[in-house]
């Protein structure tokens, strides 16, 4: 199965709350064989492609000119 994570600012987790699950559940279902991308922040400092067998794809975020409220954008 191909899972896609989205709605969190990104993996790995250095925010908390809903990113901390994100991850846990990202690696886990790799584990477990699926395939996973999770959908990270433009801003996320962590820049690579994949984590612990993720795919990680980069979104822009307007967070930074907008404030948090950019995030839902």
């Amino acid at each position: 199965m191909h899972v896609a994570i989205l709605g969190c600012r990104g993996i790995p987790n250095h925010y908390g709350g809903f990113e901390q699950f994100a991850e846990q559940l990202a690696t886990g279902l790799v584990l477990e064989g699926h395939r996973v991308t999770v959908y990270n922040s433009s801003l996320h400092p962590y820049r690579e492609p994949s984590y612990q067998g993720v795919e990680i794809i980069h979104c822009y975020d307007p967070e930074d000119r907008l404030g948090t409220a950019g995030q839902f954008v």
